[in-house]
């Protein structure tokens, strides 16, 4: 049975999801995991690959959704970009790495889209 966390961090991905594909992207996997960890969304955006980690929030008492995804789970998911580039043959493709923070406070929910939102890390 999914906890309370899974539960809202699963309805933020489907918000975001559901965003993204209604501003041009098309769905390409969604939780896709390896050993290095996972990605929630992989999106395509006209020619680039997009990886998208979404972040969910009832509220912004500790900082903006965004603010937690630091070094280390930036590095992941370059290194889960890697995985998937790798086992997709994907060399020669453009990507990038976007945030989406959802938050879930009183009223509708607020999507905020942070395209372009870091660097790879290191692909190892």
């Amino acid at each position: 049975m999914p906890s309370e966390k899974q539960k809202l961090g699963a309805w933020g991905e489907a918000l975001a999801e559901e965003w993204l594909i209604a501003h041009g992207m098309t769905l390409v996997t969604r939780n896709y995991r390896c050993p290095y960890g996972e990605l929630d969304r992989v999106m395509r955006h006209g020619d680039t690959l997009v990886f998208v980690e979404v972040k969910t929030r009832r509220s912004l008492t500790y900082g903006s959704p965004a603010a937690a995804v630091t070094a280390f789970k930036r590095r992941q998911i370059s290194r889960a970009a890697a995985c998937f580039l790798q086992e997709h043959a994907l060399d020669d493709i453009a990507c990038r790495f976007d945030v989406v923070e959802a938050l879930a406070q009183d009223g509708p929910p607020r999507i905020r889209h942070l395209p372009a939102a870091f660097e790879v890390e290191e692909w190892d």
